[in-house]
């Protein structure tokens, strides 16, 4: 098996042409091209990059959920990930609030007795992440 010449087969055979949203797998390359220029991934070598990328999961702890008049909201202790704003927002994606910083991990919404009863979204973001969990406000 020679991936080469059946990458050289295959261009032969589609025109020049590959659409992005059809790649063509090789056992292991990936070819696909775009308007005059040629594109072709070695798997292996991609795989192994993303193996060795350390996936950081930002763990929230949301509390008290339902809320009623302040909502605190605890992140990761991991100093990568941690978010630089934390937001209310309404179904219509509207900034109603913004949160104060409470120590290292966490951030506290306090006046909250002026939202309507209802559903929300805290919006965390930092520099590389943006995340968002529903949260419910009781009357």
């Amino acid at each position: 098996y020679d991936p080469i010449t059946q990458i050289n087969k295959k261009i032969s055979t589609i025109n020049n042409f590959i659409s992005f949203d059809d790649p063509v797998y090789f056992k292991n390359f990936l070819l696909f091209s775009d308007v005059g220029n040629l594109y072709i991934f070695n798997l292996t070598d991609l795989v192994k990059t993303l193996e060795k990328e350390e996936t950081e999961i930002l763990t929230l702890k949301i509390f008290p959920n339902p809320f009623h008049e302040s909502l605190t909201i605890y992140t990761s202790e991991n100093e990568s990930i941690h978010p630089t704003s934390v937001e209310i927002l309404n179904i219509n994606g509207d900034v109603l609030k913004k949160a104060e910083k409470s120590g290292t991990s966490g951030w506290r919404f306090d006046n909250l007795e002026s939202l309507d009863p209802g559903l929300y979204l805290i919006r965390i973001k930092n520099n590389e992440l943006i995340t968002s969990q529903m949260i419910f406000k009781s009357k």
